[in-house]
């Protein structure tokens, strides 16, 4: 699944390059057609630790982060659709002491390169339905901690956590402006992480210290819930051609 969003990206190349012909009737056998588009979304973050969020001595707090990329999807018929994404995606996740008698906070940075792979739903109304997973590449990596006392900023903490992880992805939402040709359109996105974050360097499999004594380890996960606007343009049919011997790509005509 990995590769999906590239396969579809070569195929559209190699298409391009197909004599024309007049489009198909919508509805017709065989139809299928290519959309484009631009994603971003304004995410509350959150990497879920069950032994932190377990633990008084530390709160966690709201923390928030961001996606911007690009789309390619292909359309199957009318309402169904799978639509292949690359994002660069920030997340963050700050923490305060839960005593009062001590002052510190912390916060971890964490960005990705993501590539989003979703069956995509479209309903009445432009009504829409997505789900599917993400396949996450760490960028960068940065943690700070600071007190009263001591003031440590690490912004190369980039081994302290795995180099690639998965995550279920589920938004819907509906049309904003616009009506197929070019849509806008907004909603809500959640995901939530299936993979461990930290790396054996980070801390992985080690006991946990807190409020509570010591603990087993317990794995982090990403979760997000944020709104989600989108972009898309329809850019042209793949479908057979009159002879039925080969696919055929014709850009619309707007």
């Amino acid at each position: 699944m990995k590769h999906v969003s590239f396969l579809l990206i070569a195929a559209l190349i190699s298409s391009l390059s197909l004599s024309a012909y007049n489009p198909p009737v919508k509805g017709a056998k065989n139809e299928m057609w290519f959309t484009i588009g631009a994603r971003g979304s304004a995410n509350n973050t959150w990497l879920l630790n069950k032994n932190q969020m377990k633990d008084k001595n530390l709160n966690y707090l709201a923390s928030f982060g961001g996606t911007g990329g690009i789309m390619l999807g292909l359309h199957f018929s009318e309402v169904v659709a799978i639509n292949g994404e690359l994002m660069y995606a920030a997340y963050s996740q700050k923490f305060r002491s839960g005593v009062d008698s001590i002052d510190w906070t912390s916060n971890t940075n964490l960005s990705y390169l993501e590539v989003p792979v979703l069956l995509h739903f479209d309903m009445n109304d432009f009504r829409f339905l997505e789900l599917g997973v993400k396949f996450c590449m760490l960028q960068s990596a940065r943690e700070r901690f600071k007190s009263d006392v001591i003031d440590i900023d690490d912004k190369a903490a980039k081994p302290n956590y795995e180099k690639n992880n998965t995550a279920l992805v589920f938004g819907w939402g509906t049309g904003v402006w616009g009506n197929g040709g070019l849509l806008i359109s907004g909603g809500l996105r959640l995901t939530y992480g299936l993979s461990d974050l930290v790396s054996e360097l980070g801390g992985k499999g080690q006991n946990y210290l807190g409020s509570e004594g010591l603990k087993s380890y317990q794995k982090t996960n990403t979760a997000t819930v944020g709104f989600h606007i989108n972009m898309d343009f329809d850019l042209g049919w793949f479908s057979k051609s009159s002879c039925g011997r080969n696919y055929k790509f014709t850009l619309f005509s707007h």
